[in-house]
C-alpha cells in the first residue's frame, strides 16, 4: 500500500509539483521555492494519509466524516436530502449512530467505501496534468521587468523603468509583485502591484479594493498609498499600484519584546477602532437606515451562494454550517461598520516599532465590528496582548465586543476559508488555475477549516 500511495503521490506531484512551478515562472523567488515546498509537504502528508487508511479515497469526504464524528454535528442541522445525494449517503444510518453513540474507530471503512469520487478527481489531475504549463501560462501571464515597464508607461506615464520583479510567496486570494527601478526623474522606484488571480478564492477584485483603500487612504487611514488601477488587465488580469510601506509583516521581530508587544497590539488596536467607527455611509457603501442583521444575513447568503455555484463535493459540515449560521444571525448589532475580514499580524507592517498600514482588504465588507475582533483574537492571544488590545479598542471608541456576536463570527469564520478552499479546488480541477497554491487550498486547507467547523458548532448548540 505505501508503494501504491507514493506511485499515486508522484503522479499527483507530477502535475502539481515545485520543479514544474520553477520552470514556468523563471523570476520565481527563494522565498516563493521555500513557501512551495512545504505547500507541496503539506499536501503530499494529507494524500498519504487518505492512501494508507487503505484504498484511494475523496478527501472532501474524508474531512465530512471526520469532523462530523468528531465534532458531532447535531443531525437535525444536515439537511437530509443533501446527506442521502452525498457519498455519505450509503453510510446515513451507521454515521448516525457513530454519531449518537461517539464511535470514531469506523472511518476506515466508511472512506474505503467512497473510492470512486477520489478516482474522479485523480483522473481530473492527470487530465489537467497534461496541459499545465500551458494552461498556466495562460491562465497567469508571467510579468517580466519589460512587460512590468510597458505596464508602468501605460497606467503612470512615460519614462518609468523596472529593473526588477519579485513575486510575493503565497497569494491565496491576490498576487503581490514588487517592483523596483526609476521614476522619470531618476529616483527610486519601490512599488507594490495587487494583481486579481485567473480564479479567486473569494471571487473578489481589485478594482473594488482600489476605490475603498482610496477612501481610506483619503481619511488618514494607515494603508499603502494607492496609485493607479488597471480594470483592463495589462498584466492578464486587473491590478492596482500602491507605494511600497516600510517595515515587515508578520510577529517574529518583536513578539518576544513585552515593550514592542504592547505598542503594536495598542497601535492595532486603535488602527481597527478607527476602522469600525467609519461611517460606511459617508463612502457610499451602505442604505441609510439598512438594518446591520439584514447586511450580515447578506453577507453569509451571497457566500452560501458562492459555495453551492463552485463546490465539487456536498457536504453536510458546511451545509450544516451555513443552515446554523442563517438561524442564527446576533440580535445585536448597533450599527453597520466596515469590516476588514482578514486582521492579523500577517496583514501589517510594523517599522522601527510602528504599525506602518493594514494591508490585504480583498475580503472588506460591511458587518458587525465583533467579526473582526474574533477573527484577530487568536492572533493576539498568542503573543499574550488581548486585554491591552481590547482596552486600547474601547478607549478609541470602538463598537462594543459581545462575546455571543463572537462565538457566531467563530463558525462563520470557518465556514468562510472551507468555501474559499472549495472553490480554489474547484480552480484546479478545472483547468482555471492549475497552481500548487490552489491544491494547497482545496486538499489540506479545506480539511482544516471543515473539521473548525464541526468543533465550532459543538460548542455552539
Amino acid at each position: 500500500m505505501a508503494d501504491k500511495g507514493t506511485l499515486i503521490a508522484g503522479e499527483i506531484l507530477a502535475a502539481i509539483g515545485l520543479e514544474l512551478n520553477q520552470r514556468i515562472i523563471p523570476a520565481i523567488s527563494d522565498a516563493d521555492a521555500l513557501h512551495s515546498a512545504k505547500m507541496a509537504e503539506d499536501i503530499l502528508s494529507h494524500l498519504s494519509g487518505w492512501l494508507l487508511l487503505g484504498d484511494e479515497i475523496s478527501g472532501a469526504v474524508v474531512a465530512d466524516f471526520d469532523a462530523l464524528t468528531r465534532g458531532a454535528v447535531a443531525p437535525e442541522l444536515i439537511d437530509d436530502h443533501l446527506l442521502m445525494s452525498s457519498p455519505l449517503g450509503a453510510l446515513r444510518e451507521r454515521l448516525q449512530d457513530d454519531l449518537e453513540a461517539g464511535r470514531t474507530e469506523d472511518i476506515k471503512s466508511a472512506v474505503a467505501a467512497d473510492s470512486k469520487m477520489f478516482e474522479a478527481e485523480l483522473r481530473a489531475i492527470k487530465c489537467v496534468r497534461d496541459e499545465t504549463e500551458e494552461r498556466l501560462r495562460a491562465s497567469e501571464r508571467v510579468v517580466s521587468s519589460a512587460l512590468a515597464t510597458e505596464f508602468l508607461e501605460a497606467i503612470l506615464g512615460p519614462g518609468h523603468i523596472v529593473s526588477a520583479v519579485d513575486r510575493a510567496p503565497g497569494g491565496y486570494s491576490k498576487d503581490t509583485l514588487f517592483f523596483s527601478g526609476a521614476a522619470p526623474d531618476g529616483s527610486d522606484l519601490p512599488l507594490v502591484v495587487r494583481r486579481d488571480l485567473p480564479f479567486g478564492p473569494g471571487e473578489t477584485t481589485v478594482i473594488d479594493e482600489f476605490h475603498l483603500i482610496e477612501g481610506l487612504w483619503k481619511a488618514g487611514f494607515p494603508v499603502a498609498r494607492p496609485l493607479a488601477l488597471d480594470a483592463g488587465g495589462i498584466l492578464g488580469k486587473p491590478a492596482m499600484i500602491s507605494e511600497r510601506v516600510a517595515g515587515r509583516s508578520g510577529t517574529e521581530e518583536w513578539a518576544r519584546d513585552e515593550v514592542l508587544r504592547d505598542r503594536i497590539c495598542a497601535s492595532l488596536a486603535d488602527v481597527a477602532a478607527r476602522l469600525h467607527r467609519i461611517d460606511p455611509i459617508d463612502f457610499g457603501l451602505v442604505e441609510p437606515g439598512k438594518n446591520p442583521r439584514e447586511v450580515v444575513r447578506d453577507y453569509v447568503l451571497e457566500w452560501q451562494e458562492r459555495w453551492h455555484r463552485n463546490r465539487l463535493h456536498p457536504s453536510p459540515v458546511l451545509a450544516a454550517g451555513y443552515a446554523w449560521l442563517l438561524a442564527n444571525i446576533p440580535e445585536r448589532i448597533d450599527h453597520v461598520s466596515i469590516v476588514h475580514g482578514d486582521i492579523g499580524f500577517h496583514n501589517t507592517m510594523v517599522a522601527d516599532g510602528e504599525l506602518t498600514a493594514l494591508l490585504d482588504w480583498e475580503f472588506a465588507h460591511l458587518g458587525d465590528a465583533t467579526e473582526d475582533l474574533s477573527y484577530c483574537r487568536p492572533f493576539i492571544e498568542e503573543i499574550g496582548g488581548w486585554e491591552l488590545f481590547m482596552e486600547t479598542y474601547r478607549n478609541a471608541g470602538g463598537p462594543e465586543y459581545r462575546e455571543q456576536n463572537a462565538r457566531y463570527f467563530n463558525v462563520w469564520r470557518s465556514v468562510r476559508n472551507a468555501s474559499s478552499c472549495a472553490t480554489a479546488w474547484r480552480g484546479f480541477t478545472s483547468g482555471s488555475y492549475p497552481a500548487l497554491k490552489m491544491v494547497h487550498q482545496g486538499i489540506p486547507l479545506y480539511r482544516r477549516f471543515v473539521r473548525e467547523v464541526a468543533e465550532a458548532l459543538r460548542t455552539c448548540i
